[in-house]
């Protein structure tokens, strides 16, 4: 038990992350992305590719000996034509001999280390027994492709599907949308009718699903269902109709004859975790509450909480809620003010404003989490206090369903990475509130134990490895829960899990004592270096990598038109030190997770 929170919300150490570099790699030494792009995801160390071949009689490669080989040994990860990276290799067709070899001989020495993921076991073990003549020979062969690179979106993992908003979809949309003007008012915005919804800047999920609940009568709507009837509107013009409406400007209704919107701010914070800060929801399988009618808001929240429309959360959430105070939170949404989804993400995808990105992200998580990431619900953890890596990785992990979670994962199931972060970084950069429920606890006896687990959790620990957690001021009951999770197998650590399951009954006292311990602590906000925009630090690439990443140096590959995952990945491994050169791994240090994607993409463009 001596060690029983020794890592106590460690993120899985599959994923990697974020931060930012403001240095600039000294010349002549590794540069500071992808450098050294070898035929996997393991750096060749300097000393390595200036080695010099041992004296004897020189071996002139066999290019035709070198595609057998390749056949053999390397084609079913990089193909034969030296670009096939569907499971995340580099391309290396047109590499220059030298560097291609010098990489093989650091696989067959040992200097280079690959996961089973980039190279399988057994391919591995076959390069390992390849001679310095075979090694050359396939060398020579790849070197002599001039297989064209097109990297990018290569390898690049895709969430959710989203509707298709295009040009095509927006005017045919537009042309059915005429029907339904007489209801829900001209471009989608209901004025005259305040029972209607507004469609406008409806995010597209939710308008197809909304559309389809009408037509199988989940939802009960005569003139709706009548739509529905002998496949009047197709799923076709279904998702034409939302492109058109996800477009549209939103505008505010007139004030409503009913509610207190003033009354209706204090409540509408349980709202905002699922509908999004001020109702504009940036989950696009939820519907926007801003700017819709409140006589409309509260007719469908009485009908969620009268059972008639069919949804649990919703339910729920509404259990036993008084029409007054129904319509309080109806008139509070009425009045702020709409926003597009669509021409959110678009603006977003233009400028480079993590942090302001990320509040917005942050109001869906305020309402579990607390306001600004300072937890006020036994159990349920602060945000504040933890870096923005680790941040990252965790939620990334719920996402994906590495940390198992079901409320969590379905919260954040829709965020991309970058998405992830910003709002990761958001969090990291609020100052930490003291919790008021600190818990039952020995405090004297749980700093004693504490010296264990600040072998990892102590804050110079934190600051070389963002990825450990900060456990002062953290949640009481949170660190008891995440510790016995790791002793469950629900979250997945090789140290604490080791640690947890070794915890007897007997000891249980000591595991609520040294979390009572770290509660009792201060927080501090973590060091956080602000992410650059991307152009900023592929301008210091250029220097080793050449311009627009087309290399010039035999022992430094090119950049240009690579594999964009596997670029990204280079670039994680660089900070993680699964590749060690000392001057590379500092450059990355810092990087964050946004920057090396458009890093990345910027160079697979090429």
């Amino acid at each position: 038990m001596k060690y029983a929170i020794y890592i106590v919300m460690i993120a899985a150490g599959v994923l990697a992350g974020c931060g930012k570099t403001d240095e600039k790699p000294a010349p002549g030494k590794e540069p500071a992305t992808a450098a050294q792009q070898a035929p996997e995801n393991q750096q060749v160390p300097e000393k390595l590719v200036q080695q010099e071949v041992p004296a004897g009689p020189k071996h002139v490669p066999d290019v035709q000996a070198g595609k057998q080989l390749a056949n053999e040994v390397c084609a079913s990860c990089h193909g034969m034509n030296g670009t096939h990276s569907e499971v995340g290799p580099p391309f290396i067709a047109g590499l220059k001999e030298g560097y291609l070899a010098a990489a093989l001989q650091g696989y067959a020495g040992g200097s280079r280390n690959v996961t089973p993921a980039k190279m399988a076991e057994e391919k591995l073990k076959v390069v390992k027994q390849l001679k310095p003549d075979e090694i050359s020979d396939v060398s020579a062969y790849y070197a002599s492709l001039n297989t064209p690179w097109k990297g990018a979106g290569v390898g690049v993992p895709r969430r959710k599907a989203e509707m298709p908003i295009t040009k095509a979809n927006i005017e045919a949309g537009a042309d059915i949308a005429k029907r339904c003007n007489s209801c829900h008012g001209e471009e989608g915005n209901s004025f005259d009718h305040p029972d209607v919804p507004s469609l406008a800047a409806m995010p597209p999920e939710y308008f197809t699903y909304s559309m389809k609940t009408y037509f199988d009568e989940r939802r009960k709507n005569k003139v709706m269902g009548i739509f529905g009837m002998g496949n009047s509107l197709t799923d076709k013009m279904i998702e034409q109709l939302a492109a058109y409406y996800a477009v549209q400007t939103p505008q505010k209704p007139p004030a409503p004859p009913q509610g207190n919107a003033q009354l209706g701010a204090a409540a509408a914070s349980n709202c905002e975790g699922c509908h999004g800060f001020e109702g504009n929801s940036l989950n696009p399988a939820l519907p926007n509450l801003a700017g819709q009618p409140a006589e409309y808001l509260a007719f469908a929240m009485r009908a969620y909480r009268d059972g008639k429309r069919k949804d649990a959360a919703m339910k729920f959430a509404l259990k036993d809620m008084s029409d007054a105070k129904i319509a309080d939170l109806a008139a509070y949404f009425a009045a702020q003010e709409p926003l597009s989804l669509y021409r959110w993400k678009t603006q977003s995808s233009k400028e480079f404003r993590p942090v302001e990105d990320g509040k917005r992200i942050a109001r869906m998580c305020d309402s579990c989490h607390g306001r600004d990431g300072n937890s006020t619900r036994p159990g349920v953890p602060s945000l504040t206090g933890l870096t923005a890596r680790y941040l990252s990785d965790a939620t990334i992990a719920y996402r994906d369903g590495v940390k198992k979670h079901a409320a969590m994962q379905e919260m954040v199931s829709f965020l991309q990475d970058n998405d992830i972060e910003k709002v990761s970084l958001y969090y990291a950069l609020q100052d930490p509130v003291a919790t008021k429920r600190p818990g039952k606890f020995d405090l004297a006896a749980g700093e004693k134990i504490s010296p264990a687990c600040t072998v990892c959790h102590s804050d110079e620990s934190i600051k070389k490895d963002p990825r450990i957690p900060n456990l002062n001021g953290q949640d009481h009951q949170y660190l008891i829960d995440a510790t016995m999770a790791y002793a469950d197998g629900k979250r997945i650590n090789e140290d604490m899990q080791s640690i947890a399951r070794a915890i007897k009954p007997q000891d249980v006292s000591n595991l609520i004592n040294v979390a009572g311990y770290y509660t009792a602590q201060k927080a501090n906000k973590p060091h956080t270096v602000m992410p650059q925009p991307p152009m900023k630090t592929i301008e210091k690439c250029h220097g080793c990598h050449g311009e627009k990443g087309e290399s010039s140096t035999d022992s430094i590959p090119r950049l240009a038109g690579q594999s964009e995952s596997y670029l990204v990945g280079a670039m994680k491994a660089y900070q993680d030190s699964a590749r060690k050169i000392k001057d590379v791994n500092e450059a990355h240090a810092d990087l964050s997770l946004m920057e090396m994607k458009g890093i990345a993409a910027y160079y697979a463009k090429q």
